[in-house]
């Protein structure tokens, strides 16, 4: 409809050119005619009066019909217009891409660079159904932040008295039973307290939440990155997609908010694990 309305447009103020070209044409040759006696002037404002008349339909029918019909064809011959909607939606997606903070998707989440995030950061924030594997590669990095004063951690693990819970659990993850679902939640806090008790005075603060609320994701906030992990709902163990985002963008956001919503006591979803 906007095309149209602009065509419209621009037809009609072709018309008004043509015209007022065509009036001033008229005018000059009638000047002409009074000029019959100068036999330099009379023949250039005639001539000039002819070629401004004669141009009109000419330049009508170019404009109207010739080049629209010129450039419909190479339209259909190079798929120009189609090529411009693809170049809008490409426009578009960078815009909401940028919007969103999203700088990288893999579906190796081991291949992140984890240890420059471990040396860089402040606030590490962690929602985890336990995380055995990624624990097991970084205990090390673990035991370092241990040692800084300048860190501070915050986990949420399922409740693992939950029966509901921990049952919705063992159907997700293949070949695992409750009680084996539940022990491997109290192995892993029995770690993470394990690792940040024996830092000497002044080292890492951390600080652990069981949750009621089943992890439809795996979140990792290392101060302006957040890294979330999907889960499959496939029984077999498969790559799945891994994504992060930088501060300042929407997603960025509503992980963060998410995370602080779920350790919100009153919220009543979460209650503090006592060491």
């Amino acid at each position: 409809m906007e095309r149209k309305v602009f065509r419209e447009i621009v037809d009609l103020r072709l018309w008004i050119a043509a015209l007022a070209t065509g009036a001033f044409g008229l005018i000059l040759l009638i000047v002409s005619l009074f000029l019959s006696g100068h036999n330099i002037l009379q023949p250039f404002i005639a001539s000039l009066a002819s070629l401004l008349i004669a141009t009109i339909p000419i330049t009508l029918i170019w404009e109207l019909y010739a080049k629209r019909a010129l450039i419909n064809e190479v339209n259909e011959e190079i798929g120009l217009e189609k090529s411009l909607e693809e170049i809008k939606s490409i426009l578009k997606l960078h815009k909401d891409l940028q919007a969103s903070g999203l700088s990288r998707v893999t579906r190796d989440y081991m291949s992140l660079d984890w240890m420059e995030l471990f040396k860089k950061v402040h606030r590490l924030d962690i929602f985890i159904a336990y995380g055995r594997t990624w624990r097991a590669r970084y205990t090390t990095q673990l035991k370092e932040l241990a040692l800084r004063s300048d860190v501070a951690i915050r986990v949420v693990f399922p409740d693992p008295d939950n029966q509901e819970l921990i049952i919705a659990l063992a159907h997700r993850i293949n070949g695992k039973t409750s009680e084996e679902i539940s022990k491997e939640i109290k192995d892993a806090v029995a770690e993470f307290s394990n690792i940040f008790a024996h830092s000497p005075n002044g080292g890492a603060k951390i600080s652990m939440w069981y949750t009621s609320v089943l992890p439809n994701f795996a979140l990792y906030i290392f101060d302006d990155n957040i890294i979330t992990t999907l889960y499959t709902h496939r029984r077999q163990r498969i790559g799945v997609p891994t994504l992060i985002f930088e501060h300042g963008g929407s997603i960025y956001d509503f992980f963060k908010e998410e995370f602080e919503e779920l350790i919100d006591e009153k919220n009543e979803i979460a209650r503090k694990i006592e060491k």
